[in-house]
């Protein structure tokens, strides 16, 4: 059985901040996610995921484009477990607010972009995603706040 799974690697650029959550089931930080549900395009499951599992809203954008119908994915991931391959679509978003309000049980947290790079209990992969998308698209993305506001 092959699952999608859809994520989000929400930066906030002005504070030079990643969103994290905790997942209980493999005990480590990570990137909000959430299965694809029947019917759900990858961007909607990715705004969900981030909804649910730190209560804010986020704008999901590769900023290649200034139109959600050409978002591309930043990567995609296969794993296998015990339950059958999974993939994960990954994308970048930008938050719309910080105020980040998580439903019982559940962890979220703002941590420094830089700050995340020496912590043990961060995969390699998440630090070093996060450190190339911020090197990237800070200034892009710093135009378009300014173009915005």
């Amino acid at each position: 059985m092959v699952r999608f799974i859809s994520s989000c690697f929400v930066i906030d650029f002005e504070s030079k901040e990643v969103l994290l959550v905790f997942d209980n089931k493999e005990g480590k930080w990570t990137q909000p996610r959430t299965i694809m549900e029947e019917e759900e395009t990858p961007i909607q499951a990715c705004k969900r995921a981030v909804s649910q599992n730190a209560g804010i809203d986020v704008s999901v954008s590769n900023t290649l484009f200034d139109t959600e119908d050409y978002i591309t994915p930043i990567d995609s991931v296969i794993t296998s477990t015990t339950e059958g391959k999974m993939i994960d679509i990954q994308y970048m978003g930008v938050p719309t607010d910080k105020e980040i309000a998580p439903p019982d049980g559940t962890y979220a947290k703002w941590f420094g972009v830089e700050e995340i790079q020496g912590l043990d209990y961060i995969d390699q992969d998440i630090k070093f995603k996060v450190k190339k998308l911020h090197k990237l698209f800070k200034n892009d993305v710093k135009q378009r706040i300014r173009k915005l506001g």
